[in-house]
């Protein structure tokens, strides 16, 4: 009796509850992988498929953090090129809005651990020379459009 008092205070203290039942979060995102790539989708993602029941929030908590993190993401995809994986940045932001101890991501149930520092500290710097690379492609990809309309033009003249 005193641990199903115990149960009933803790399941009271809970703000956000998922629509799972017994099925894991991992399982879930095993379950809503691509086939073909084996991708699975971002945190994002599986905080709708694991707290929306029928296109609607569980509660007003899970939609109000879910509203905070595309908030977090509108800011961050500003700085980002067009043609680059958003995957990192929403997980990066899912992991910046919900928060992290050592050794547990809320919002990802039990057993997945957070990235490190050092480890993120790598996919940052990851990203960074993506940016610069995509960046130096453009300013490339411009150059010779510009030298393209200048021959053009040099082509037209001669024509005439």
């Amino acid at each position: 009796q005193r641990m199903s008092d115990r149960n009933k205070t803790n399941k009271a203290k809970q703000e956000m509850n998922h629509i799972c039942g017994r099925k894991s979060f991992q399982a879930i995102f095993f379950e809503q992988r691509d086939t073909s790539t084996g991708k699975e989708p971002n945190l994002q993602k599986l905080w709708e498929l694991t707290h929306m029941k029928n296109g609607h929030w569980v509660n007003d908590a899970s939609a109000e953090l879910h509203d905070k993190v595309k908030e977090y993401i509108a800011e961050q995809i500003q700085e980002i090129e067009e043609d680059t994986d958003l995957d990192p940045v929403v997980n990066a932001a899912f992991v910046k809005v919900v928060g992290e101890t050592s050794s547990y991501c809320r919002g990802q149930g039990l057993g997945v651990n957070s990235t490190s520092k050092r480890s993120m500290n790598k996919i940052q710097e990851k990203l960074q020379a993506q940016q610069k690379e995509a960046e130096e492609e453009r300013r490339k990809r411009e150059s010779v459009e510009c030298q393209l309309k200048e021959v053009k033009i040099k082509f037209e003249e001669e024509r005439k």
